[in-house]
């Protein structure tokens, strides 16, 4: 009697300790699924600010060209007709700038700000900025003279939309490859699970050094 009962105490103590290890066991596995469901959402969050970031650089390098190297350029061309106050010579020049597809208008200032040329088509920068659907890109330049003192200025602006058309279009091509990818790369990880799967059983008799048993065809159907 006394040997049963303590059977059936050590017994219980013994189940008791495979709950705790058990109960240990499962705590554990959730908090390292909680730590790496956390960081996956961290790397998430940070990936898509990192995207955003770059996005924004990009579309400021995109449409910074042409602008910025028309604006440049054209200020030395200008610089002498603006010094000798030549109005047409400006006029022509603007006109054969302004032949530029992306470029939608150009203007030149004194050293004070007032419009010297043209000065039958001028824009204000807040009503392009207000009343357009895609407001253009706005670039100055300095005109200055041989001494470096600055003349005048340079205004260009550039409609975005003619800029950004063929990168969006690109960027779009890139993205719907990228799609493909990763369609490809799900249905293989779906195929590769299902085989090694189907493979554990042989690997495990392999490792064990047992023969292979029959399977029957209950157990094929269900696989």
């Amino acid at each position: 009697m006394q040997k049963t009962a303590s059977y059936t105490a050590s017994e219980s103590e013994r189940r008791a300790e495979r709950v705790t290890s058990h109960s240990a066991y499962v705590v554990m596995k959730r908090l390292v699924h909680t730590v790496l469901l956390s960081v996956a959402i961290a790397v998430a969050l940070g990936s898509l600010l990192l995207y955003q970031q770059l996005q924004e650089s990009w579309l400021k390098l995109e449409t910074s060209q042409p602008g910025e190297p028309l604006a440049r350029q054209y200020s030395k061309i200008l610089q002498p007709h603006l010094q000798n106050k030549d109005i047409e010579s400006l006029s022509s020049l603007l006109a054969i700038l302004m032949q530029e597809e992306a470029v939608t208008e150009a203007n030149v200032y004194d050293s004070r700000g007032q419009v010297v040329a043209p000065l039958e088509k001028y824009t204000p920068v807040v009503s392009q900025a207000y009343l357009s659907k895609n407001p253009p890109v706005t670039h100055v330049q300095d005109i200055q003279n041989e001494s470096g003192q600055v003349i005048g200025y340079l205004r260009v602006m550039v409609d975005p939309t003619v800029i950004l058309g063929q990168p969006r279009h690109l960027a779009r091509s890139r993205l719907l490859v990228l799609g493909g990818c990763l369609f490809i790369a799900f249905v293989l990880g779906i195929y590769l699970t299902r085989g090694f799967y189907k493979a554990r059983p042989a690997l495990k008799r392999r490792l064990s050094g047992r023969t292979p048993q029959p399977v029957s065809f209950e157990e094929k159907r269900r696989e």
